[in-house]
């Protein structure tokens, strides 16, 4: 039993025996203030007959109390037939009128709920109709019926209802048609809803929940429908009415929240931070750019300060989608404003995760500062999020200089985890730290961390990565020792060593071992990197082997995939192959080219000394709106220059920094032909000088040289350029 149950149970004991303290107090205070015969005389007549006991003596107070501890007693033992029995002894409790205390409700509530999970509800259902009871059970046997899908219960109940003549009221069309939704009768719910609005019944919480039944089976179209029965009746939902419905929306379907938000403008209804915060919980990556920037604009306009779920919310949204131009100013904007008093943790901790991500160490460190001044006592979520924000952001010791200082206080040690020292092992291995790695991993061995496999995955990658190889062997015998299985993870990080240390017939073997031993298959990643090691020991055959098997067991080639058969073919000077590969893989598994094979067969045309073909290639790339990048000119550029072409050295880079006068082929792409981010100066300078000196064009580099400084006057170039081509025009 949880401490919410243990907390109600308390409170229902203290209640209701207040309420029959207050009732045995009552009845002293009329019995020793009427004691003459003539008043009791009165007062028997005018009374009702008593419930009998077994030996047929009225039930007195003292009687009923007893029942009603026995009662309670036989709940909390989840007793049910006692608890039926003493309930019956004490019916006349729910006779009459709704008492003002709301122990009695919760008495029949908590019985109600024990019968539906004893599966005895239709037998409570019938004992409360033999006892006359049964309008003040209804609501609560439908709802419980529906709960633990006992429809034979909800129908009976109903049917009982419908024969007894209840009038039912919203609160029964409620129960009534949420029930219909929870146990799939939506033809139900809707000739619920339909009597409830015949009836008058039908208020602003009935349409409410008959609504989040449409949401909750895609019927948007039908919710606009019911909105507007609603908006014809009179009914004015309020801005909770329609958080609800946003939540239930969210829960269902994302973009269908957004269809209940119109709704509520509709309504002239100004939404609050509970509002934005469900909106921002349907953010996802397939949702619509202008999305989150129209929750964004709402923040503005809200009423009072932001609390820290709405702070979280959207932290929490902008990365989830990677905006960080939206995440940057609102990290800013929360920095400078004082207002807000972060209280908890996990509000810290997705704070400094935020800050991490736009690369705002600063920002981190200074969240982390406010945390400890607030006397705020970090968790390991937030400790963790502080620890990978200064790891991903190159600051590796500084992170694991944390980590020590947390170990250091007895009070903070228990939150340092495997997975923190695991962030640490990753930053150095990526830094090709590779002593680090294994000190830290000496000392997760000496404090007796729990490994788990991400851990010892990011270990054998780094072995692959350094080329360590035979520490492998020692770390499987860890991931055995401590009962961990290895998965396809594991087995590709080996992979990746044995290729790139170019032991492919280990990798081989490695394969069809794990095939072997466990139910595990090669996924994509296996294929490519088993790929990869055939091309840089240039094994065509052997690689279209790989490749044939990739396609038997189903897996799908990717662009990934592509560019390292380009590569493959071009090592093996087969470049018609490489661009029939090219055709015959795309077109048959339906995806476009991305940057990355083409730079790769733009590479294939340079090897085999075919540069009008290597420019065709960048001309299909734009005609197919795939931008090129930095290594797509530079590839071409310096192959010109080695070439001795200098028109077409020029023409491209004239193309490539959107210069007038660009190459004939990418003249009408404009700007797009523009790499993203620019070309960098070191290599305009490189290309700039290579015509000076491999090509002595001078008067070319001269002329591109002005026409760049006068569209791009911050354009830092080599020093040396500028005195070597005057002096070699002075020549001239």
């Amino acid at each position: 039993m949880n401490m919410i149950e243990e907390i109600s149970q308390v409170f229902l004991d203290v209640q209701t025996e207040l309420v029959f303290f207050c009732l045995a107090i009552a009845t002293h205070l009329l019995f020793f203030h009427k004691l003459s015969p003539k008043a009791l005389k009165s007062k028997m007549v005018a009374s009702p007959k008593l419930p009998l006991n077994q030996k047929g003596a009225a039930v007195r107070g003292s009687d009923n109390s007893t029942t009603l501890l026995a009662l309670k007693a036989a709940l909390r033992a989840n007793d049910v037939r006692s608890a039926m029995s003493h309930f019956e002894a004490l019916h006349s409790l729910w006779e009459g009128p709704m008492s003002p205390s709301s122990a009695p409700a919760l008495l029949m509530e908590r019985l109600v709920k024990l019968a539906s999970q004893s599966g005895m509800l239709l037998e409570l259902l019938q004992l409360v109709t033999k006892l006359g009871l049964e309008t003040k059970a209804l609501d609560l046997v439908l709802t419980e019926s529906a709960n633990q899908h006992d429809a034979a219960t909800f129908k009976e109940a109903e049917k009982l209802a419908r024969a007894q003549g209840m009038q039912f009221t919203a609160t029964t069309y409620q129960a009534l048609i949420r029930g219909a939704d929870v146990l799939g009768a939506s033809e139900d719910a809707k000739y619920f809803m339909k009597e409830a609005q015949s009836t008058g019944m039908a208020d602003t919480a009935t349409f409410s929940t008959y609504i989040k039944g449409l949401l909750k089976r895609g019927k948007s179209n039908e919710v606009r429908k019911v909105m507007e029965s609603m908006r014809t009746a009179g009914l004015q939902p309020n801005a909770i009415t329609f958080n609800g419905l946003l939540s239930a929306a969210v829960t269902a379907n994302a973009e269908s929240a957004w269809s209940i938000f119109e709704e509520m403008k509709a309504f002239n209804i100004k939404p609050d931070q509970v509002t934005c915060s469900i909106l921002l919980k349907s953010i996802t990556t397939t949702s619509k750019a202008a999305s989150l920037e129209l929750v964004m604009a709402m923040l503005d306009g809200l009423d009072g300060e932001m609390d820290e779920v709405l702070l979280a919310s959207v932290v929490e949204a902008c990365l989830r989608v990677a905006r960080a131009d939206l995440l940057m100013p609102f990290l800013k904007k929360q920095r400078a404003s004082q207002n807000l008093a972060v209280k908890g943790a996990h509000t810290y901790a997705s704070i400094i995760r935020a800050h991490g991500y736009v690369n705002d160490i600063e920002g981190a460190w200074e969240t982390w500062r406010e945390m400890k001044k607030q006397h705020v006592v970090p968790i390991s979520v937030t400790l963790g999020c502080m620890v990978e924000a200064l790891v991903t952001n190159g600051d590796i010791e500084a992170g694991y200089e944390l980590i020590q200082e947390m170990l250091q206080d007895e009070k903070t040690a228990p939150l340092v985890n495997a997975v923190m020292y695991g962030s640490i092992v990753k930053g150095f291995s990526h830094k090709r730290c590779f002593s680090r790695v294994w000190e830290v991993y000496d000392e997760m061995v000496a404090q007796k961390l729990e490994f788990s496999m991400v851990t010892f995955n990011t270990l054998i990658d780094a072995c692959a990565r350094s080329g360590d190889l035979g520490r492998i062997p020692s770390l499987l015998k860890d991931i055995d020792a401590q009962g961990l299985k290895l998965g396809i993870v594991t087995y590709s990080a080996i992979l990746k060593g044995y290729c790139q240390s170019d032991r492919l017939s280990e990798a081989f073997e490695l394969i069809e071992d794990m095939r072997r031993t466990t139910k595990l298959e090669p996924d994509e990643i296996m294929y490519n990197t088993l790929l990869d090691g055939c091309a840089r020991r240039g094994l065509y055959d052997q690689g279209m082997t790989v490749l044939q098997k990739m396609k038997e067991s189903g897996v799908r080639p990717s662009n990934f995939t592509l560019s390292v058969l380009v590569k493959m073919a071009n090592r093996a000077r087969k470049l018609e192959r490489a661009f029939e590969l090219c055709e015959e893989i795309s077109t048959k598994y339906n995806f476009r080219l991305n940057v990355h094979v083409f730079s790769n067969l733009i590479q294939a045309c340079i090897n085999n000394h075919d540069l009008p073909r290597a420019t065709g290639v960048l001309a299909r790339m734009l005609q197919e709106r795939v931008r090129p990048d930095v290594r797509s000119y530079s590839l071409l550029l310096r192959a010109c220059i080695e070439a001795r072409e200098p028109h077409e050295a020029a023409v491209l880079l004239r193309a490539a920094t959107g210069l007038s006068e660009p190459h004939s082929q990418l003249a009408k792409f404009g700007t797009f032909a523009k790499p993203q981010g620019g070309v960098p100066a070191d290599l305009i300078s490189e290309v700039l000088l290579g015509l000076l000196d491999r090509c002595a064009e001078e008067r070319v580099a001269a002329s591109l040289l002005v026409q760049l400084g006068r569209s791009s006057p911050t354009l830092k170039l080599d020093p040396k350029l500028r005195l070597r081509l005057a002096a070699r025009m002075a020549d001239l």
